[in-house]
């Protein structure tokens, strides 16, 4: 081998030792950096944790006492009983809600009106004659709902929010909210006292 193709060579060595060099180093940087991303995520996950234990602790922070079954009997009873510390007013549009119901808001000392022309802070219909009902009352400005209703072959009572339509399963009422704290209050009361109802898809 001559000088000029020994020198070439050494030069090539050099070369795959740089670049073997340059490598090591890189992955060695690419540890300590997924290694910070470690610690970064491992921190934000245990202020997440932190966080919902304490949400958690806010929500729980209340005491349920039994009522000898009346919610199973009545369950709209409870809510709108409840609710009476918070309507402004106890002005409430009946859209067929049914005698039980009825009969609660009259003895809660709300005044009940059945003309759509009034102005009042909620309203109640029955579910089994709601179905295109949600849509129509975010027009005349009901924006938010809740449906309050007996599980199928159950003596528990669910409860679901702000469907684009009723389920057609068990009897119950819906409720339609003008303003949202009002609505708030009533989705928290039914969220401590109810079954939550989630949808999926069948498919």
């Amino acid at each position: 081998m001559s000088i000029r193709e020994s020198v070439k060579h050494f030069l090539r060595m050099c070369g795959h030792a740089a670049s073997s060099t340059i490598h090591e180093r890189l992955d060695v940087l690419d540890q300590e950096l997924g290694g910070a991303n470690l610690a970064e995520t491992q921190a934000a996950l245990l202020q997440a944790a932190i966080h919902s234990a304490e949400r958690l602790d806010q929500l729980t922070n209340y005491t349920l006492v039994d009522t000898n079954g009346e919610p199973a009997q009545c369950p709209e009873a409870g809510l709108i009983d409840f609710l009476c510390s918070y309507i402004p007013s106890r002005k409430t549009l009946d859209l067929g809600a049914g005698d039980a119901v009825s009969q609660c808001l009259n003895a809660n000392g709300y005044e009940v009106h059945v003309d759509h022309c009034a102005e009042t802070a909620m309203a109640i219909a029955s579910i089994d004659r709601s179905e295109t009902l949600p849509r129509e009352m975010k027009s005349r400005g009901f924006p938010w709902s809740l449906v309050v209703y007996r599980l199928p072959q159950s003596d528990r009572v669910g409860f679901y929010a702000n469907a684009s339509r009723v389920a057609p399963n068990g009897g119950g009422s819906i409720f339609f909210f003008r303003d949202y704290d009002l609505f708030a209050q009533a989705l928290n009361w039914c969220s401590a006292v109810l079954v939550r109802t989630y949808f999926r898809s069948s498919s």
